[in-house]
């Protein structure tokens, strides 16, 4: 509850994230069809990239699936990055080949919310925040129907390569 207090940007963010991470869900109906949450990863410490536009694999969020499987996946990310334009981060899966994946995307910072559903390639960057902000709320949600037995990967990256720190902080979760 807010009363008689100044809500600040930064206040606000923690906030959102919280109330995100609180309310997040997700379904799997693989073998089990159960819907139930197999995995639930959370980050235990920052993961930090600078000087690097290369997407590369997250440490932590990766889950293994299996042939005729159909998942839901939920990643809620908490961002810090250089509040100058363009120094935001870039966000793909890699998964298995011939599966099909869409994926939706939901983030918020202290100036905007957007929301892009998109078709996804594995590997393939889908998904760029590059704003003039120097902390974000990102929530990505992706559907996939696995064609083959393999591993999902979560990857990101920096949106443009500089020196500042680019970092997913703890608290940072994978639902799948």
């Amino acid at each position: 509850t807010w009363v008689s207090a100044v809500l600040t940007s930064a206040k606000l963010n923690e906030q959102l994230r919280d109330n995100m991470l609180a309310l997040s869900t997700h379904l799997h109906s693989g073998a089990a069809g159960d819907g139930a949450a197999d995995k639930s990863i959370q980050k235990t410490i920052d993961e930090i990239v600078n000087t690097s536009a290369a997407l590369q694999n997250d440490d932590d969020f990766l889950v293994t699936v299996t042939t005729g499987e159909t998942w839901d996946i939920t990643v809620l990310l908490y961002v810090t990055a250089a509040a100058v334009a363009s120094q935001g981060i870039r966000i793909a899966f890699t998964f298995p080949a011939a599966s099909t994946a869409r994926a939706g995307l939901v983030t918020i910072d202290n100036s905007a919310v957007a929301v892009v559903p998109v078709a996804i390639t594995t590997g393939t960057g889908f998904f760029t925040h590059g704003r003039n902000v120097g902390v974000a709320f990102v929530r990505v949600d992706a559907y996939f129907v696995f064609t083959a037995s393999g591993t999902v990967q979560f990857q990101w990256a920096q949106d443009t390569a500089h020196a500042s720190n680019t970092t997913v902080e703890a608290g940072s979760k994978m639902l799948a």
